[in-house]
């Protein structure tokens, strides 16, 4: 711990430790062959922001609750912010992986899906040239 930490900390009256980021969870910069590993990436790296925002916003509000400051409390709500922000980008990853990827199909699922542009008239007469019953059933 620094000494202004220790004197920020005696001031406050709370105990400030060094963050210190494990370095095997750290953010990686990888070059990836596919845009699947680049969603994954770009998630496992907004997962891992969101958890440490989460460390960072429990030691903000612990030195909100203790200066009870006007401006640490703004900085918190702030930060809040910020964090949900972020879950929001979570959830647009996905969605954008859904729309470029694909969405996973079902096997043996078949979807048909006819557009028929054109009047009654000629799609009565495009049935029954077809054989297509009509009838009411």
């Amino acid at each position: 711990m620094t000494k202004s930490n220790d004197e920020i900390g005696k001031a406050l009256d709370v105990n400030i430790e060094p963050y210190q980021r494990n370095k095997e969870n750290a953010i990686a910069v990888i070059e990836s062959a596919t845009t699947e590993e680049d969603f994954d990436i770009a998630r496992s790296n907004l997962l891992e922001l969101i958890a440490d925002g989460k460390d960072v916003l429990d030691s903000l509000i612990a030195v909100a609750q203790t200066s009870d400051n006007a401006r640490t409390f703004e900085v918190a709500g702030n930060f809040i912010k910020m964090l949900a922000e972020v879950n929001r980008e979570l959830i647009d990853v996905a969605v954008k992986k859904k729309a470029i990827v694909g969405a996973p199909t079902t096997p043996g699922k078949t979807v048909n899906n006819n557009l028929f542009v054109g009047s009654t008239s000629e799609l009565l007469a495009f049935m029954k040239k077809n054989s297509i019953d009509v009838s009411n059933k």
